[in-house]
């Protein structure tokens, strides 16, 4: 599938085939992270179900030829993927093609954003907030700010925030996972406050991530608390939250 197709041009016509290097589910969302390349260009994609309103979006990686003067308008409006103009390269004459062994997915804790490293090396961000003002996303080799993605320097405050959330992920391969260390403590808290609980449910169906339900039994009314949601980052909350960790 060429996404930059559906991106640009809903036209039927014969495009340039793109090689699918590596294609990854959200760990919490059902978004998939989508690396293309051509003969030509790489891009880095996130796409979402229709249902889900996410839409797809993208982020240019690398020309792997020479940069174009100006932007390849024509080759957009078939649905081809263009490369990004020759101003906003660091490389200009184009790089050699990316070997899909040395690639890697890095999802942010919430799952709907993500960056692309290479050889361990962060190359492209798409945060959730790409597609919106003519923002794209980052990229190592992009100068300035290109068509299809921004600079991406060392002062970029979302690198800490992708080391951030590998150690996140990381964290759930612990003997003790987050779950196991918060589940007792999040119970503790619910019987200090409501008494204590009549009733325990396993909710998460044996799948991750896992989940309780806290039930107290009353004489007009049951109380319901779920138990490890928290645990989970809500999905594109800084779109609608100036400050992610406070709604």
């Amino acid at each position: 599938m060429n996404f930059f197709t559906k991106l640009f041009s809903s036209r039927s016509k014969a495009l340039q085939k793109a090689q699918v290097l590596l294609e990854v589910q959200s760990p919490t969302c059902p978004i998939t992270a989508i690396v293309e390349q051509d003969k030509r260009v790489a891009y880095f994609y996130l796409y979402g179900p229709e249902h889900l309103k996410y839409g797809i979006k993208s982020c240019w990686i690398r020309n792997l030829k020479k940069a174009p003067i100006k932007l390849e308008t024509q080759l957009m409006n078939k649905g081809i993927p263009p490369m990004l103009p020759k101003a906003f390269c660091k490389f200009p004459e184009g790089q050699e093609k990316l070997d899909p062994k040395d690639l890697k997915v890095l999802w942010t804790e919430e799952g709907d954003a993500a960056a692309l490293s290479l050889n361990d090396e962060v190359i492209a961000i798409i945060p959730s907030w790409s597609g919106q003002n003519g923002f794209y996303g980052y990229a190592r080799d992009c100068k300035g700010e290109g068509n299809f993605a921004w600079e991406l320097d060392k002062s970029n405050s979302f690198l800490d925030r992708i080391d951030q959330s590998q150690v996140y992920w990381e964290s759930w391969d612990d003997s003790v996972t987050p779950f196991q260390k918060q589940q007792p403590e999040i119970l503790k808290a619910y019987d200090l406050a409501y008494g204590k609980h009549d009733k325990y449910f396993a909710i998460d169906g044996d799948t991750w991530p896992p989940r309780g339900l806290f039930l107290k039994q009353g004489e007009a009314v049951n109380l319901f608390a779920t138990v490890g949601l928290s645990l989970l980052p809500m999905p594109v909350v800084e779109r609608f939250a100036e400050n992610r960790f406070k709604t």
